[in-house]
């Protein structure tokens, strides 16, 4: 511990008010929602047009909806370069034995080299995988809690499209 730590710690157990170090939490909740609520007075929120309100939220879904294509689209490439990583595995391990049985310790060990380099691949890949899964199922859910759909079929309404 840093010696200024030590010297405030100790400060604090020597003082004989202990309220000093505690904080009343809904009070200052309390505080907050008043401050807040006088400056939504003081600073009332814009009204936007509805056509702009209209455009924002249509912007809003389009860049939603496009965000869950790219990345199904990252998806299936990763899911792609680990089938064809696989594929290339099982070959190699196919030329391997095809080597041992011929009696060819320098191809074999050359194809085991080859073989440990593409699973290192393999591993990289999945792990890849596994992050473009999990933007991806964000993506989702970022699609399905959007919550304007209400809102746009009203501004239609109102806009006459």
């Amino acid at each position: 511990m840093k010696q200024e730590q030590q010297n405030f710690l100790n400060l604090i157990n020597k003082t004989a008010d202990p309220s000093i170090m505690a904080i009343d939490i809904e009070g200052n909740e309390k505080k907050q929602a008043a401050r807040r609520a006088e400056m939504d007075k003081l600073n009332p929120p814009a009204k936007i047009a509805p056509k702009i309100e209209y455009n924002q939220l249509q912007s809003r879904l389009f860049a939603l909806n496009q965000d869950c294509k790219a990345f199904a689209v990252r998806v299936n490439q990763w899911a792609g370069a680990i089938h064809q990583l696989e594929g290339r595995i099982a070959d190699l391990l196919k030329h391997k034995k095809k080597a041992a049985e011929e009696g060819n310790v320098r191809g074999e060990r050359s194809y085991e080299h080859q073989v440990e380099l593409l699973e290192d691949e393999l591993a990289d890949a999945n792990i890849k995988l596994q992050g473009a899964l999990s933007q991806n199922a964000g993506a989702i859910r970022a699609l399905k809690a959007f919550n304007g759909h209400e809102r746009i079929k009203e501004l239609k309404k109102e806009l006459g499209l």
